[in-house]
């Protein structure tokens, strides 16, 4: 019997992680140097911080969207692994049902019976 080894609390910390990035990159110190570009003196400096500022935003939506993604796909992939477990466990805890065993059995042993008889 092969063995599945899957890190659930690794994956449900790094969904963890994922969603603490999403909140640092949507606070306001990151999303914009609005007042620090404001306060430069020189246009060509100030422009410039505009230009990366304007990038940033750009490439920060796609990093959240991303991020998003990945920390619901990894938050996904614990709680289904982790599900999974239960039920097995659950299962194998259960007694087993054995009301369609003895009924089968007593309809087999029934039949041999009747073959036996009616075989004399």
């Amino acid at each position: 019997m092969s063995e599945i080894r899957v890190p659930v609390d690794e994956l449900a910390r790094v969904a963890d992680l994922l969603t603490r990035t999403e909140q640092l990159m949507g606070d306001s110190l990151v999303r914009s140097m609005g007042g620090m570009v404001n306060a430069m003196g020189d246009k060509g400096v100030a422009d410039a911080a505009r230009d990366f500022e304007k990038s940033w935003g750009d490439g920060r939506f796609v990093l959240g969207r991303d991020l998003v993604a990945l920390r619901d796909a990894s938050r996904t992939v614990a709680d289904a692994f982790r599900s999974t477990d239960e039920q097995t466990t659950a299962a194998l805890d259960a007694p087993p049902d054995v009301s369609q065993v003895t009924g089968n059995i007593g309809a087999t042993i029934a039949g041999i019976l009747n073959n036996s008889a009616g075989g004399q």
